[in-house]
């Protein structure tokens, strides 16, 4: 599945993208509000193998186009975070040398419009 905007794409994450995701689930660089941040790259591979053909999380590679080429900027994501009430949470996260270029807005904004109309 893919969702084009205006300078980024989501691509819903296959098992080629699981380096990329490794590589970013596990920089303390980039999560750097949270309490705890997995080091352990095959937790992080084993997890995200799990949850690909999940109808409650959606995780999707967001990359940008240079010359033609894909290159991932970082990972966009919406889940189920409650069943009984029926919430979603959205959240993304962009690598340092892509941030404050607003690929992350229009992800979040591409997720939403994904989220009511599909």
């Amino acid at each position: 599945m893919k969702i084009d905007g205006k300078r980024v794409r989501l691509s819903r994450v296959t098992a080629d993208d699981l380096d990329f995701i490794c590589g970013l689930e596990t920089n303390t660089g980039i999560w750097l509000y949270e309490e705890q941040v997995e080091s352990d790259k095959e937790k992080v591979r084993n997890k995200y193998l799990e949850q690909m053909n999940s109808t409650s999380q959606y995780d999707f590679v967001i990359t940008n186009e240079v010359d033609g080429k894909e290159n991932p900027v970082g990972l966009a994501q919406i889940c189920s975070y409650s069943e009984y009430r029926k919430s979603w949470e959205v959240g993304y996260a962009i690598i340092p040398e892509f941030q404050g270029q607003g690929y992350g807005y229009e992800a979040i904004n591409l997720l939403l419009d994904f989220s009511f109309h599909s």
